[in-house]
């Protein structure tokens, strides 16, 4: 696959008071996942994390956690992974 398109790795926050969307700027130096489209996402407490979609030549299966707290990203090692080119539906089910 190849759309051409320009993929970023940006992170934005809208505000609900202000309705203002501000960017948000990762911590440090560490790792963070290739800029895709086509992925699944959900938020979990604190944290949102992201699986597959496609950088526009290949299809993405790994999965990564983003603290909102510390800015920070971390590749989560999976198992037995699927091969998934477009959208998951995702589901926070019993976290407290």
């Amino acid at each position: 696959m190849s759309d051409k398109a320009d993929y970023l790795q940006d992170i934005y926050t809208f505000d609900l008071n202000s309705h203002k969307w501000e960017i948000v700027y990762k911590s440090g130096s560490g790792p963070e996942p290739k800029a895709r489209s086509y992925f699944s996402m959900v938020e979990i407490k604190d944290s949102i994390l992201i699986f597959g979609g496609t950088d526009g030549v290949d299809t993405l299966n790994d999965m990564w956690i983003y603290n909102i707290q510390t800015h920070e990203w971390k590749c989560i090692e999976t198992k037995d992974t699927p091969e998934v080119y477009v959208h998951l539906y995702s589901l926070e089910e019993g976290i407290q």
